[in-house]
């Protein structure tokens, strides 16, 4: 934004964030904005709800939707790296340990990740960005 913000002063005076107004608007602060907190937690929800309903029946058995969402999201105090991150399609491999660890293949993991970013990287791309 600061290089924009130079090149082209005329559409973009400042380069702070349009909704905080606190910080400088870049790619890492689009994904921890907290005027954005509340969109992210619903919408993460969301997708996580999604991906466990493309599970079988008798995958659920052995899991709980809390440990699947465990498993694929990190902790609160994490969730500004994760994010900066998965918006740019990164996921650790971390995550796909901890389906395993659940009992899901690898393939199933990946499979289960993949989904979960692409729909992550959607809202990001029409909502935030």
């Amino acid at each position: 934004m600061e290089i924009r913000k130079k090149q082209r002063p005329d559409i973009y005076p400042i380069a702070d964030c349009i909704k905080c107004q606190q910080e400088t608007e870049s790619f890492e602060h689009l994904t921890c904005c907290l005027q954005d907190a509340e969109a992210w937690i619903k919408e993460e929800k969301r997708i996580i709800e999604e991906t466990w309903g493309k599970l079988d029946p008798e995958e659920k058995v052995n899991c709980t939707v809390e440990a699947f969402t465990r498993a694929i999201l990190p902790e609160t105090l994490q969730a500004k790296d994760w994010r900066s991150k998965a918006a740019r399609g990164i996921i650790e491999l971390r995550y796909g340990e901890n389906l395993m660890n659940l009992g899901f293949s690898k393939g199933k993991a990946r499979k289960l990740l993949t989904h979960f970013l692409e729909e992550w990287l959607r809202f990001f791309q029409n909502s935030i960005w």
